[in-house]
């Protein structure tokens, strides 16, 4: 299946490398640990979304949920200082301080270029999601488009408020591996956007066309306008005293 996926997603491979990458590209503002229960419900895409709910349910996230969500909160804008206060404050929920200090701390602030080769992480693009470690039952990562269970999907869809023909709609994309093409499907049902100008293909992607259709700021696609030469009035009356004459 993987090795089929390739060539659908090649035409994607590499944009989390590009302008989506760093904090939200929209408004070039940060986001603190507080604001990330309202951001969740207005603007996350629905894998971070998943994940965000986990978090704040189980008050623990296994590895590749950790690094999805991670990364994608640093690119929005959640500082270092402000992701290891988010993180510490779930997770001491189930665990003490020195637990989180040892356990987890390291590897947030190694996401951030401060641990290790001091490399200065990216956030994951949706073709490295969908490509990368598949989910098992008691993960929270991937894409839902691409490995939630579709009559789960359907019900999420469904509880959003999508209404059936909607649900159809990115079910089919999702169904034809087309899963970039159902993102950005239900990106712009949720947006009550008809025609979005770009194909969603990252999660940091998302979320700044989001802030941005919130202020009003998203260009969508315009109607081709058919541009029909009407004959000038003047040319008739010439056409009408020619006629005359013959």
């Amino acid at each position: 299946m993987q090795q089929r996926l390739v060539p659908l997603l090649r035409h994607i491979v590499g944009t989390g490398t590009s302008k989506h990458e760093n904090r939200d590209q929209s408004s070039g503002s940060f986001v603190a640990p507080e604001d990330l229960d309202t951001l969740a419900i207005e603007s996350f895409p629905l894998c971070m979304q998943e994940i965000h709910s986990h978090l704040r349910k189980e008050h623990h996230l296994r590895y590749n949920a950790r690094n999805q969500y991670g990364l994608f909160l640093k690119g929005i804008g959640l500082s270092l200082e402000g992701s290891l206060e988010f993180f510490r404050s779930e997770f001491t929920k189930k665990m003490d301080g020195d637990q989180f200090n040892k356990q987890y701390r390291y590897n947030i602030r190694h996401m951030y270029g401060m641990e290790g080769n001091r490399i200065d992480k990216k956030p994951l693009s949706c073709s490295s999601i969908i490509l990368g470690a598949a989910p098992n039952g008691i993960d929270c990562h991937g894409c839902p488009f691409r490995h939630m269970d579709s009559e789960l999907l359907t019900k999420k869809l469904n509880n959003i408020g999508l209404n059936e023909d909607q649900v159809a709609e990115i079910m089919y994309s999702s169904k034809c591996h087309r899963y970039d093409k159902a993102c950005t499907k239900y990106f712009e049902f949720v947006h009550k956007i008809p025609d979005l100008e770009e194909l969603i293909t990252h999660p940091n992607q998302y979320y700044s066309l989001s802030r941005k259709a919130r202020r009003g700021e998203l260009i969508i696609k315009s109607e081709e306008v058919v541009d029909e030469k009407i004959p000038e009035i003047n040319d008739n009356l010439e056409e009408m005293e020619m006629w005359e004459e013959e």
